[in-house]
């Protein structure tokens, strides 16, 4: 059943907790509830798997810093946890067009000021005079803690243990979003959603409650499989990812730039290891090779990033989960060699609880999956918000340079995007 989308937006449910997927082709997931739905800390990830049938939230959140880094990433890895939702979350990319089309000719965003939620009814013309984020109090990152933690990660670089690791800042506020927040974050990056060519576009996520939530819009695809296209209904599984590194001002010739290749292609070296190492193409004759298409620049809000797709066969008796863990985190957010780099952040002077920053996220179904990486967002709790960003480090990195990309990341969650 496909629902407009001003009949979401107008269910006061959706606001105090609601969960939202949706892709660069225009296929949406929702769901919402009343927040007893959400059981335990979101922080933690959800804790059970509700019942079965239907499309099923993917959730788990990405446990980076405990001692034990072997032992934490295998209690990570058997920590995911599904929601299952029904058809009648589901929107076609024919219905979300049209409700946009409806949107740009009612300003008020919703069907009335008597359908926005509480605390946004006082204020009908929300959109028009939202800032975004920036106005927001906002404690930035310690730079000189950033510089002792570069200093580390460069010193393991150096010594051979190490070719990249990915730090992590956090910017905070002791302010939370209202639901006239939430309201707003959510049109504004579903506008730019639908107001960019498709290949420009990323994913739009979130999940909240009345106490906590993340939401945010991400170039980064972790997993996605589907049917092979004109092979009839009896096709091979595809599986597809995205090698994501290498970050500039728009103004920037990544393409060009020997330090975000080499960064760039330590990424793609290191997807095409693990889906080796999980038997793809093994048994599958030609159509088991892994395909590495052209790398490219991709613009992306303020910022361009250096984006290579990655399709294969989909593994011979792997489930979307299996090949999820195995591919998280990618060299992209923790490092390579990965458990090394793993057990350095958990072990830098500023490693700190990342939330639900660079979690996997996403929906499975008996046909599908689509896993994306929680980046570019908005995190919030009773005790406020906070920005993540990270940066890839490796031994041509600068700190100024890395610096200034984590403050261009954070700001592009912070400010709407022109239309």
């Amino acid at each position: 059943m496909a629902l407009p989308l001003e009949t979401i937006l107008n269910r006061d449910l959706f606001w105090k907790s609601g969960a939202v997927l949706l892709n660069p082709q225009g296929r949406a997931w929702f769901s919402w509830g009343p927040s007893s739905r959400w059981p335990g800390d979101m922080r933690e990830g959800l804790s059970s798997k509700f019942s079965d049938g239907g499309d099923s939230w993917l959730w788990w959140r990405p446990a980076f810093f405990l001692k034990d880094p072997h032992e934490e990433l295998w209690q990570f890895a058997n920590s995911a946890k599904m929601l299952v939702t029904t058809e009648e979350g589901l929107l076609t990319a024919e219905s979300l067009i049209a409700s946009r089309a409806r949107e740009h000719q009612a300003p008020q965003v919703a069907a009335g000021e008597e359908h926005l939620p509480a605390d946004a009814r006082a204020n009908t013309s929300v959109e028009s005079q939202w800032s975004g984020l920036s106005l927001w109090p906002w404690t930035v990152p310690n730079k000189n803690q950033f510089a002792e933690d570069f200093s580390s990660i460069q010193r393991n670089i150096s010594s051979g243990h190490l070719t990249k690791v990915v730090p992590v800042v956090f910017e905070t506020s002791p302010q939370r979003p209202s639901a006239a927040d939430l309201l707003n974050l959510f049109i504004e990056r579903w506008r730019r959603h639908f107001t960019q060519p498709q290949s420009l576009r990323g994913y739009l996520y979130g999940m909240w409650n009345e106490e906590s939530g993340i939401l945010g819009y991400t170039p980064e695809l972790l997993l996605a499989k589907s049917q092979r296209e004109n092979l009839g209904p009896k096709s091979p599984e595809q599986g597809r990812t995205i090698a994501l590194a290498g970050t500039g001002p728009t103004t920037t010739c990544l393409l060009s730039d020997s330090k975000n290749r080499y960064e760039h292609d330590l990424v793609i070296d290191d997807i095409r290891e693990t889906l080796l190492g999980i038997g793809v193409g093994l048994g599958a004759g030609v159509q088991g090779l892994i395909t590495v298409s052209d790398t490219q620049e991709f613009f992306f809000g303020q910022c361009k990033h250096l984006r290579t797709p990655i399709e294969f066969s989909w593994p011979l008796g792997k489930t979307p989960l299996i090949v999820a863990k195995a591919l998280h985190p990618t060299a992209a957010l923790g490092g390579r060699p990965r458990m090394r780099a793993l057990e350095l952040l958990g072990s830098l002077p500023s490693a700190t609880h990342r939330g639900t920053f660079g979690a996997p996220f996403g929906v499975i179904n008996s046909e599908i999956a689509e896993i994306v990486v929680s980046i570019r967002c908005l995190q919030w709790d009773l005790s406020g918000s906070r920005i993540g960003a990270g940066c890839g480090v490796i031994a041509q990195s600068q700190f100024e340079q890395e610096w200034d990309e984590l403050q261009l990341k954070r700001d592009s969650v912070k400010w709407p995007t022109p239309i």
